[in-house]
Formats: structure tokens, C-alpha cells, sequence
């Protein structure tokens, strides 16, 4: 009753009969159990739903401190999951194909989480700080992710996270295309694909 109970709260109601009608097969042919099914649903629903999924290591995190990050992550509205390699692997081929996103594979190795969030940068713009800072207070390591159409390697989380906020990136952006060319050209030049990136997909 527990994994059920634990499921259910990830899976919308109106999907519950389809995904028993339909049960997931291996590649053989054999009925996938109906525990990997659910899985594999619970992911495909987060997958397709949410603009911010990011893989973190569990590096044998203790039952107490799983709970205080789980409870410091839900109030920054994170949603936190543990990860079934092969059916969360299977569920990411499934819906990203061939994507820049379906590398999420690589990043899953070991005993993982899979953080979750949809919140606008408008209603949470402190959104991946907000994640850093809860994982460098424990002992989890955070693989990468993905931020709308934008894969971020572990390296360039960390780039994004010394980046200024969007709202003031912009009004750099506006102040330089009001002044000589030569200053956008240095802006630019610090990381063109980086920033160019970033604001096209996060742009309004």
C-alpha cells in the first residue's frame, strides 16, 4: 500500500485506467511488472511536465537528512523523486528521442533523484540557485539537468548560477544596444552561446 499510496500522488486520475489497460512491454514482448509500469508513467508524467528536471547522486544520504531536503526543496516548490534507473532511462528515450534533453541518460548513474520544478522565472527567480544551495548542504552531488530545451552539464550549472538574474540581464542588454557596438561585442564575447541560449528560452 505504500509504493500505491506513494505513486498515485504523481500519476493524474484520469490516466490511471489507461495505464492498466496499456501495460508497458519489453522488448521481447513480455509484460513489464506493473511496479515498472507505474514508474515508468510517474516519470513520463514529470518528463513532460515539468521545464526544470535535474539528476543528483545519493551518496548514501541518511533517512534524516532525505527528509530535511525533501522538506527545504518542497518549499521552494521542488519536487523530489528517487530514481529506477532502467524505467526512468526507458521513460527519458521515450519522450525526448534523440534530443539534446534525452542525455539525462548519461547523467543517471548510481542510486539518483530526479528534482522537478515548473515554476516560471517570473514566479521563482532564484529557481536553480534556490536547488543548488539545498544540495551543497548535504552530501548529494548534483549530475546536470535540464532547463526548458537547454541541457546544463554539472559545468554549466555553475555558470548559470554566476550569471546576474534575466531582469537584469536584459537591461544590460538594453543599455548596450543603446551604446556603441564595440560594448555588446565585449559583453557577447565573455560566453555568446551560454547567453544567447539562456534567453531564448526563457524569453516571454
Amino acid at each position: 500500500m505504500r509504493f500505491y499510496s506513494t505513486i498515485l500522488k504523481q500519476l493524474p486520475d484520469d490516466k490511471l485506467p489507461l495505464i492498466l489497460e496499456n501495460v508497458k512491454k519489453s522488448v521481447r514482448g513480455h509484460p513489464v511488472p506493473i511496479k515498472n509500469t507505474y514508474w515508468y508513467n510517474v516519470y513520463r508524467n514529470i518528463l513532460e511536465n515539468n521545464r526544470s528536471l535535474f539528476i543528483i547522486q545519493n551518496n548514501n544520504l541518511k533517512a534524516q537528512q532525505m527528509q530535511t531536503i525533501k522538506a527545504t526543496l518542497k518549499s521552494k516548490d521542488w519536487g523530489l523523486l528517487q530514481v529506477h534507473n532502467r524505467m526512468f532511462k526507458a521513460a527519458v528515450r521515450d519522450q525526448f528521442g534523440k534530443s539534446e534533453k534525452s542525455k539525462l541518460q548519461v547523467m543517471t548513474v548510481g542510486s539518483c533523484l530526479l528534482a522537478f520544478n515548473n515554476a516560471s522565472d517570473e514566479l521563482r527567480p532564484t529557481l536553480l540557485k534556490d536547488l543548488g544551495d539545498a544540495v551543497k548542504k548535504t552530501d548529494l552531488d548534483l549530475m546536470g539537468g535540464s532547463l526548458d530545451n537547454m541541457l546544463l552539464t554539472r559545468d554549466l550549472y555553475e555558470q548559470v548560477l554566476a550569471m546576474p538574474p534575466l531582469s537584469v540581464q536584459r537591461q544590460m542588454l538594453l543599455g548596450l544596444l543603446e551604446s556603441p557596438a564595440r560594448g555588446l561585442i565585449g559583453l557577447l564575447g565573455t560566453n555568446p552561446s551560454l547567453l544567447v541560449g539562456l534567453l531564448e528560452q526563457r524569453k516571454e
